[in-house]
This record gives C-alpha cells, sequence and structure tokens, in this order.
C-alpha cells in the first residue's frame, strides 16, 4: 500500500508591517493568512478508517485562527522585533 495524507486547512485575517532595507518602514498592510495542517499515515485509523479524525485538526486550527483573527502581528510577542514575515509567522 501507499502513503495516506490528510490536509486540513483554516484561513484568518491579520495585518503586518516590515523593515525595509532602506531604513523605513512598510505600511501596515492585511492578508489573509492560511494555516495548512498535512498528516500523513502508512495504515488508515482502525475505527474511522482514516488518517486523522479532521474534525479535531478543524478545531484546533480554528481556535488557532480566531485568536490572530483581526490582530496586528507585530503586536504579538514573537514578534516584538517588527519582523512578522510569512516565513516566521508559518514557523
Amino acid at each position: 500500500m501507499g502513503t495516506y495524507e490528510a490536509t486540513v486547512q483554516k484561513a484568518f485575517t491579520a495585518s503586518h508591517d516590515l523593515p525595509l532595507p532602506a531604513g523605513d518602514r512598510e505600511e501596515s498592510h492585511k492578508h489573509t493568512w492560511v494555516i495548512t495542517a498535512a498528516f500523513r499515515a502508512l495504515e488508515l485509523d482502525e475505527t474511522m478508517n482514516v488518517v486523522i479524525d479532521f474534525t479535531v485538526v478543524q478545531d484546533v486550527l480554528g481556535e488557532i485562527a480566531a485568536s490572530l483573527e483581526g490582530r496586528n502581528l507585530n503586536d504579538l510577542p514573537d514578534f516584538i522585533d517588527g519582523r512578522p514575515s510569512a516565513e516566521r509567522v508559518a514557523a
């Protein structure tokens, strides 16, 4: 058999701004950010015959997205340095 994969996504809208090479900052702007969680398994769960119960994952991602919805990412403790780039938000 092959590998099974399931992905779950949730979106939120948040703003941010980044420092520019010249030393100033770009204007604060919004993005729709998409959180994607991917799961792989060699075998399916015996009870539900799935990789993972996606409703549980949806609930967790929903909580994360709700906590970030409408926020300015620059205000979050993880980005106190003022650099909430897409790469760092993903990490």
